[in-house]
């Protein structure tokens, strides 16, 4: 939220499980800042402007929104693919950053400053064999977020995303024991390592600074991909086109 109204740094945990919402919140709080954890379902766009409007009143107007929410689902053949599996797919990943993105970038406006950050995947431009619903999610979200960037860049609003390979966390916990150097079981610490060793030696921080960027020097950097590879690579796409950006 809003450092700039008296509360520096103080960040909302939402996630479905309100339990894990507040174990972040709790970590947040051992490091002196102030935190809010909030049970919300990204898929219901009223909860996620009451939670918003509940973080706001709580902690000041947000000024950052990560977007993280994910599932995975089981693998499946394209062939035995289901539409029910595929509409929770976008519900989760496109829907619910979209709820989320237009929940905040309200006050965002108002104060001609904000940071709209997605977690997309490599599956978005790789593929993902037995996960092409998953893939598709987080292709659509990847086009959502360049448009946004667009949109808004001329206001002082950066969109990105980060897409990370396949990292061992409980979001999938199924790569876990798999060999080292293979496109799984990275420990996502190593992941944000290597991102903060993206553009020569420049700490990577999506979640303060200028776009991806936090050095004043630099200029913001608007619908950018940042890949992360379970090997420890990483790549970036090319901004935007400023010929694109509406004024």
């Amino acid at each position: 939220t809003d450092a700039n109204r008296g509360v520096p740094h103080s960040i909302a945990a939402v996630d479905i499980d309100g339990q894990t919402a507040g174990e972040t919140a709790r970590r947040v709080e051992s490091l002196g800042r102030r935190a809010l954890a909030l049970e919300v379902d990204v898929t219901d766009a009223d909860a996620v402007r009451r939670s918003v409007d509940d973080t706001a009143a709580a902690l000041g107007a947000p000024a950052i929104a990560v977007c993280n929410a994910g599932i995975i689902g089981e693998p499946s053949p394209f062939h035995e693919e289901n539409v029910a599996h595929l509409r929770r797919q976008f519900a989760v990943h496109v829907e619910g950053a979209f709820h989320y993105m237009q929940a905040t970038i309200g006050p965002m406006l108002t104060e001609g400053w904000g940071r709209l950050v997605c977690t997309s995947s490599i599956a978005a431009t790789a593929g993902y064999p037995r996960g092409s619903s998953y893939a598709a999610a987080k292709a659509a979200l990847l086009g959502l977020v360049r448009s946004i960037a667009l949109e808004y860049a001329s206001k002082g609003i950066t969109a990105n995303c980060v897409a990370p390979g396949v990292i061992d966390t409980d979001h999938d916990p199924g790569v876990r024991g798999r060999p080292a150097g293979t496109d799984a079981g990275r420990d996502p610490r190593q992941a944000l390592r290597a991102a903060g060793r993206y553009r020569c030696g420049h700490r990577l921080s999506v979640l303060a600074g200028s776009g991806l960027c936090h050095r004043p020097d630099h200029q913001p950097q608007r619908g950018l991909v940042v890949f992360l590879s379970p090997s420890g690579q990483v790549s970036v796409s090319p901004p935007v086109p400023r010929r694109h950006i509406i004024s």
